[in-house]
Formats: structure tokens, sequence, C-alpha cells
């Protein structure tokens, strides 16, 4: 199967701090209580299409910027979709949202549709670039040069240097994200979001949701079931974050997570002579040798750019995600080593969504913009000293990183949301799928929302990797007769096998 990038940029991703929270302020009409579903007035705001190449159909929903004051400034989502195969037989429209948070729904879309081909056959697939990311008036913080800055940081800082100018780098991002987007970036938390969607419904015709979430899109999936119980169809939540954790808590599992998954892949990597990393057998050794040299003496790699510690640990993790990478990841880590980080490079850009023009996607600042608009809130800087201290000691490679990685919200201006622990009560039975060792959102969460839902199922993929719809046949299968029948449910306690090879 053509291999699929979901997104899961997540906190561990933005792995820069701040140290010390400014005076913080709930006055945002962003962070006042959400006003309640039968108060908020709909406008029969129908979508209208117009080609956009290759049979995908593009539009614009026109949302308000602020639901508390729905009477006032408008922002317009960017929306995609494939009409049904069958229009004779169709049932209506599946949104998928492929996670981040920071994913373009476009552009995952025009990617990713042949993995979607057996639902597209009687829907329409349709997913769309949530408020901040992307087409859909874009938080935009820093210049390409400021990027580069800011994913050079250390991003597991030990030294007083190296603390300082993570801090630097993380004040800059938040600042510089007020600055510059003074009417959105407050606006554009998940349940904003989950507003939103609730409109593109309505605009798609469709009288309850059919539904599709990757990573942090089963949060948004989450949340819009919370809100909008009564008008959900039928909702698939892969690769679950549970919305019930603590700052601490997300960081420890998803350190340990990745941890899991670095430890198979140099397993692997040492059981096979044919490993471009393999170094006789001892990839671990060779590894750790790696980091701290590039730690100490960032490598040239054309022109102005190095590869020094961030970039370094940003292509490793881009290689984490599916062990489809594995081989991509042992060459760009053989070549790095011999001196030539050319390949590294290309999976840390991959990431960071940089274009070949030395632009960036709004991938990383949108991913900020929505975890601190949402939280939860991390600790001083003083206890994520701790906590990286701690983490360390069960997640070597990725424990002090994730320790560190939420503190850029700890500069963010105004009080977070906040997530809480959602039952969806009244909805009916959502799929929750997780995967036993998924790095980014581990097994553990995907338990933990199934809990919490007051009506849901789990579906379990056992195997490595990121999310499952992409990497299990039999995933497909039950989850695709779900959404086309609401009736077929999997069976309570389904476990699925990974696709081989």
């Amino acid at each position: 199967m053509k291999r699929v990038r979901t997104f899961a940029v997540s906190v561990l991703m933005l792995a820069l701090l701040g140290c010390g929270s400014p005076a913080k302020t709930s006055a945002s009409p962003g962070h006042t209580p959400s006003p309640s579903p039968s108060n908020t007035p709909f406008s029969t705001n129908k979508m209208a299409w117009s080609d956009c190449s290759s049979g995908f159909q593009c539009g614009s929903l026109t949302v308000p910027l602020d639901y508390s004051t729905p009477g006032g400034k408008t922002i317009a989502l960017a929306v995609i979709r494939m009409p049904a195969r069958d229009q004779a037989h169709r049932i209506g429209s599946v949104v998928i949202n492929p996670g981040g948070p920071g994913g373009s729904g476009l552009d995952f879309l025009r990617s990713a549709s042949s993995l979607f081909n057996a639902l597209n056959q009687r829907f329409d697939l349709v997913s769309f670039d949530p408020r901040g990311v992307g087409k859909s008036a874009p938080i935009r913080c820093l210049s390409p040069k400021e990027m580069e800055a800011f994913i050079s940081v250390n991003p597991a800082p030990q030294t007083q240097t190296q603390i300082d100018d993570a801090i630097r780098a993380a004040k800059n991002m938040a600042t510089e994200c007020e600055i510059k987007n003074p009417d959105t970036w407050a606006l554009v938390g998940t349940v904003n979001a989950a507003h939103d969607m609730d409109r593109l419904r309505d605009a798609l015709g469709d009288a309850k949701l059919t539904y599709i979430g990757f990573s942090y899109g089963s949060l948004l999936g989450d949340t819009y079931a919370d809100m909008f119980p009564t008008k959900v169809r039928a909702m698939s939540l892969d690769g679950a974050l549970d919305p019930g954790l603590s700052a601490d808590d997300i960081s420890r599992d998803q350190a340990i997570g990745f941890e899991k998954n670095l430890d198979a892949f140099l397993a692997d990597c040492g059981a096979h002579v044919t490993c471009a990393f393999y170094n006789a057998g001892k990839p671990l050794a060779a590894l750790d040798g790696f980091l701290a040299s590039v730690t100490a003496h960032p490598l040239p790699a054309g022109g102005t750019r190095t590869v020094g510690i961030g970039e370094a640990y940003m292509g490793i993790l881009a290689g984490m995600y599916l062990p489809s990478d594995w081989p991509i990841l042992a060459f760009a880590l053989h070549s790095a080593q011999a001196g030539k980080p050319q390949a590294l490079l290309a999976l840390a850009d991959q990431y960071a969504e940089r274009q070949p023009d030395g632009s960036y996607s709004n991938v990383l600042e949108s991913n900020t913009a929505i975890n601190c608009d949402d939280g939860p809130a991390p600790g001083p800087v003083a206890h994520l000293q701790q906590l990286a201290v701690s983490l360390a000691q069960v997640a070597p490679h990725f424990g002090p990183s994730s320790a560190w990685g939420p503190l850029t919200c700890d500069f963010w201006p105004v009080l977070a949301t906040g997530r809480h622990a959602l039952s969806a009560a009244g909805a009916p039975t959502i799929v929750v799928v997780g995967a036993t060792n998924d790095p980014a959102t581990p097994y553990k969460w995907a338990q933990g929302m199934a809990r919490e839902l007051k009506n849901s199922v789990l579906l379990t993929r056992t195997g490595d990797g990121h999310v499952s719809y992409n990497q299990s046949a039999c995933i497909r299968t039950f989850v695709n007769a779900y959404l086309d029948d609401p009736a077929h449910v999997p069976p309570a306690g389904t476990v699925c096998a990974s696709d081989p090879g």
C-alpha cells in the first residue's frame, strides 16, 4: 500500500521551552465559555464547489472568528472533497482530519485519497484546513531564518547557555505569534474548531457527521461528539489522544512511546548486517556517539545550513512514525555519521514542512497556537528540569526533550481553555482505534479515551508505528464497515495485526 503520512506534531515536536510565566489574562473572547450549540445561530451556508484538478473540488466556508460574538468578524476555511463515485447510492460525506494539530487536510486528502478508496464508493471524501492552519486564516509567526533558529535549539537543554537559548526561542515564538496574528492567535483552539466542523457538516447538507480523525484529529472528534452528541452519525478516532491527561502525563507517555519505537528500530538494525546503520551490530552506541558529536560540532550541510542536535533530533523523530521509514532513517544516520548529513536534514525538513525555496508551511506555528490555546498548561522551568531528569531514566533519548517540549506555552499571554475527560453522553457508539506500540499516541491513551466515552468500542492493532488505518487491512475492514453502516460496530475486544512487511 502507498505510504501515507498522518500528522502527530504534538508537544514532543515542539521541544523548545520557556521559563517563568508572564502575567496571563483570560479576557480573550476565545477563552470564555463556549456558547451552547442551541444558541449558536446557523446560516444556510451551503458549499459552492469548483474544480481544483485531479478529480478534486475545492470550496470555502465562512465561519465566525469568535463564536461568543457570531455576528462579528468572520474567517474563511479552505475545504476539499473527492465526490463519491456511486452518486446514485451516495450515503453522504465522511470528514477526515489528519492530525497535528497543524496538519493540512487539503494536502493530506490530495496525497492520501487512495487510502480511502473503498469509502469513496458511496461517500464524498471531505477534508479541510482547520482555523489557523494552511489556507484557513493561517497563524504566521516566524521568518524562515527565525524558524531555522527555532528548530536548531537543543531540545534537551542541560547547560545554562542551552537553557537560555531555548528560553529566547520560546519567548520569540510566543511574542511573534501574538503580534503578527492579532485577530486569530487566541481563537484557534479545539473547541472553536469543533464549532467550525459543525458548520461544515451543515454546509455539506449532512444531518449528522461521519468522521475519521487521526492523532490530534481524534481529540477534535472527541470534542465534537461531546459538544454535539446528537449530530454524530459515526466516528472513528485513530491514534487517540486522551484529553484527561496532564501535561506531565503527556510528556512521560510520549517519551516512553518514542523510546520504545527507537529501541525497536535499533534492535532491528543491529540484527541485520544489511541495515545501513548496522555499526558492527552496535547501532545504539553509534547513535549516542553521533548525537554527542553533533551537539558539540554541528555538521555543515551545504550553503549556510548545518545539522546540530536540534535538526538531528527532528530527523530521527521523523523516522519513528512508521516502520516502513526505518530504512530511510538508517541510511540518513549512516550518511550523517560519515559527515554527510543532508539526508538527515531532509527528514527534518520534511517534518517541519520546509519548502524548496527555503520557506516553511505554518505547521509548527499553528501547532504552537492550538496547543497553547488548549492546554494543559505546563509547569515552571524548575519543574521541567526535574521532570527531564526523571524522564531520562525511563526514556534516555526522548525523555528530556519531551519534558521541555510544552514550555513555549508558558509564554502564551492568555490562559489555556484546558482539556478534560469527555463522555459524549448521548452520542452513538464511537470506534476508538489504538496500536500497542504507537510512539506518538500510546495505546494507553486509546484505552483512556474509550473508558471515558459513554458509548464506545476499542479496536486494537498490534505493532509499531503511529495510527492504524494505513497500516492494517484488518483495521480498515472493520472501520469501513462501521462507517458504511453504524450498526456494524466492531465486536468488543477485536484485535488486528499490522500488515506484513
